[in-house]
């Protein structure tokens, strides 16, 4: 049996196949660029992609987080910018939907310390959530941001640079 295992980035996209009854090098394959560096429909200006998040109800529409705290959403089948969502001023660490009675909204962290509310894919910010300051003397101390929304529920969860796991009412 093959264990398909994708080992993704923005300069190199591969995929990678193991057997599972051998001891071989994985056989790779290389998988197209939809957005990044390597596209034809891109320029790439925003730097390293570091986050990514599929649209719940509209699969092929996805929202790219950089390093440089932009946000872009993109149509994956064209790569197409359909929107820049502007709001953070550092690298995005965490994007999340939530599908509610009211409608599709995004959940955005940054390193920046702060999560921003969406409707949908749009322009401007619904809401801020500012995190604590950290508890820690390090300053320079690398903190992650991860949230997590439970369908139906009225809060989401996310982690903070102190350790904590902090439940926000939306």
């Amino acid at each position: 049996a093959l264990l398909l295992h994708r080992l993704w980035s923005p300069l190199t996209p591969m995929a990678s196949l193991w057997s599972g009854t051998s001891n071989l090098e994985p056989q790779r394959a290389s998988m197209p660029t939809i957005y990044g560096q390597n596209s034809p429909n891109s320029t790439y200006p925003y730097g390293k992609l570091v986050a990514i998040s599929f649209h719940p109800t509209t699969p092929n529409v996805a929202v790219l987080g950089f390093g440089n705290g932009a946000l872009l959403s993109v149509n994956i089948l064209t790569g197409n910018v359909d929107e820049k969502l502007v709001g953070h001023e550092d690298e995005i660490q965490s994007i999340t939907w939530l599908v509610r009675e009211t409608g599709v909204q995004l959940l955005t962290a940054g390193r920046d310390k702060k999560i921003h509310l969406w409707d949908a894919c749009i322009n401007p910010v619904v809401k801020t959530y500012t995190l604590p300051k950290s508890k820690s003397k390090d300053n320079n101390a690398k903190s992650w941001t991860t949230l997590f929304w439970a369908l139906g529920s009225d809060s989401f969860y996310a982690t903070s640079q102190n350790g904590e796991i902090l439940s926000v009412k939306i």
